[in-house]
């Protein structure tokens, strides 16, 4: 970057995972994308992701990537998958997933204000969910029913595997289950898995995978 007074230097934080030799795995760049998604989410930046944008590093994969800009439009970054003739000229053969992030741009959108929770001191339950639907739905229209549905008993979940047909898109979590005040009962857990289960299919159009 060139400044009036010469080339300045903007410090960068960059992040890279390593996939499978075949295919684009789509599991494999949505749990990469999760981990960027959980570094805003500490900072409690707002991120938005553009995957439609035009344009970007020359060592990125064109299709398979996304612009990444703040809440007040400012450019963040980008990520995607490195592009294939890249990773053939160092001599690997493996997929690998690139994201190069301002710093201060992360810094200065993040808010100042953090809020810290105590540890529960009861154990969480944890169950997996498996939901198949329509393959124009996204991780992210699901990662939106699973919040609004599950809370304030769902604390955590992850994605672990997605499979894809011609028509079809199912993926498959776990799902961490918990209370600060208490030890969940089984039918606590099984009421919230199955007002998941019910938003996914009102909303998106997805089915429990049996």
């Amino acid at each position: 970057q060139k400044g009036q007074s010469g080339p300045t230097e903007e410090k960068c934080l960059a992040l890279a995972a390593f996939g499978p030799v075949d295919g684009f795995d789509t599991a494999a760049f949505l749990r990469f994308k999760a981990r960027l998604q959980a570094l805003f989410e500490a900072t409690r930046a707002e991120v938005i992701w553009n995957e439609l944008a035009i344009g970007g590093l020359p060592t990125l994969h064109s299709g398979r990537m996304s612009h990444l800009t703040t809440s007040r439009g400012d450019h963040l970054g980008y990520v995607g998958e490195i592009a294939p003739e890249l990773m053939r000229r160092i001599g690997s053969g493996s997929k690998a997933y690139f994201a190069e992030l301002s710093v201060p741009t992360l810094s200065n959108t993040a808010l100042e204000e953090v809020l810290y929770r105590e540890f529960s001191r009861f154990p969480l339950a944890h169950r997996d969910i498996s939901l198949i639907g329509p393959k124009t739905a996204s991780y992210a229209d699901l990662e939106t029913v699973l919040m609004s549905a599950g809370a304030p008993l769902l604390v955590k979940y992850e994605l672990f595997d997605v499979f894809e047909t011609e028509t079809e898109k199912s993926f498959a979590l776990h799902l961490s289950f918990g209370s600060s005040e208490r030890t969940l009962s089984s039918a606590e857990m099984d009421r919230v898995f199955e007002e998941i289960v019910v938003a996914a299919k009102e909303r998106l159009g997805f089915r429990l995978k049996m």
